[in-house]
């Protein structure tokens, strides 16, 4: 099958977006597909383990991911392509990708939404949805879908990520007196990487005195300067951060640790998360978030409505080294469902649906 995948962003640039269209485009290309990607992300290479990167960046300040005549230039691309289907990655502000969406007219198509849409963007997305060619709408998880569903009139498929979690589940333990906390994220304002440092600070409160705990947290962004501020003013010398933190050494600090914590509200998958939660990590998250799709209320880990009742949480896993335990447990023993063959399926489905329509 000839695909094509559109997205605003992609490597060198790092983000959940960007891996996963990654990751979706080796996997099929693994398989036998011809795949190409269509990019305004600049720099890289033209090839990416197999698989055509085209990138049609206008040098615009700040890297931004937009092309002004992004729609003749992806057809352009297509019509000498001529695929099979067109893949098309949106999240909340992705201008590129629907320049693809217009460009694609005439072409089988799929567009992926990658994000939670707040009822806000329901309604500014609603007339783009209505106005558009005929294309399969899915996203990557259930309450994700059910977000979008609502500013379409069309069905929306799910079509969960993955990961191969082999390698996480490879990694052996490294013994430990103390329990050892771990997030990996972006600073920016949608991760609510500063909210982090609050909910731990509130979570430490809640354990006893002699409480053995620390934190490690991965990742870097605009916001790091006022988390690592808001550290030294509260004296949580027991959080580090650390800054980025290529995926490939995470699982040298997964070894190290016990309880993984997202604190993102409107986390539509959670990448990171299942990692984790693959490597036999408990998670700590929110209810209503994309989480819910491999971490199991009381079972694996647990899922809170608000941010004083993720500190409660953790203080509880702390506290309880048996529920603890049995939660890792769990997750050691049963990896997650979500693994590239029924991925490529989910995906192969919609392409079917869209190839079917005759668009």
């Amino acid at each position: 099958m000839r695909i094509v995948h559109v997205s605003d962003v992609y490597l060198p640039r790092l983000g959940g977006i960007e891996v996963q269209v990654r990751a979706i485009a080796t996997a099929q290309r693994a398989r036998g597909d011809e795949v190409t990607v269509i990019t305004a992300t600049p720099g890289g290479p033209s090839e990416d383990q197999g698989v055509n990167v085209v990138r049609l960046d206008a040098h615009l300040p700040f890297e931004t991911p937009i092309h002004p005549r992004g729609v003749p230039l992806i057809r352009r691309q297509l019509q000498r392509l001529q695929p099979d289907v067109v893949h098309i990655h949106a999240g909340v502000i992705s201008p590129f990708a629907w320049t693809g969406i217009i460009a694609a007219r005439g072409w089988p198509a799929v567009v992926t939404v990658h994000s939670m849409w707040s009822p806000m963007q329901q309604l500014a997305f609603r007339y783009a949805l209505r106005r558009d060619h005929d294309f399969v709408l899915t996203s990557v998880s259930t309450v994700a879908a059910q977000s979008v569903q609502k500013a379409s009139a069309k069905p929306v498929f799910v079509t969960p990520n993955a990961i191969d979690a082999a390698p996480w589940r490879a990694i052996a333990p490294v013994p430990h007196r103390d329990v050892h906390i771990v997030a990996a994220l972006r600073f920016a304002p949608r991760k609510r990487a500063v909210q982090l440092m609050t909910i731990l600070r509130d979570a430490r409160q809640l354990m006893p005195v002699e409480a053995q705990v620390r934190a490690t947290i991965a990742g870097d962004g605009p916001l790091i300067g006022r988390a690592r501020r808001f550290l030294v003013e509260e004296g949580m010398d027991w959080v580090q951060l650390v800054g980025r933190v290529p995926r490939t050494a995470l699982p040298e600090l997964y070894a190290t640790a016990d309880v993984f914590v997202q604190p993102t509200a409107a986390e539509s998958f959670g990448l990171a998360a299942l990692e984790a939660r693959a490597a036999g990590l408990a998670v700590v998250g929110r209810s209503g978030s994309g989480l819910s799709e491999f971490v199991l209320d009381g079972m694996n880990g647990f899922l809170r409505a608000d941010d004083k009742g993720m500190a409660q949480a953790i203080a509880k896993l702390v506290a309880e080294p048996n529920l603890l335990q049995r939660f890792r447990d769990y997750n050691r023993m049963s990896p997650p469902m979500h693994s590239w063959s029924h991925a490529l399926e989910s995906l192969d489905i919609a392409y079917a649906a869209a190839r079917h329509s005759g668009h």
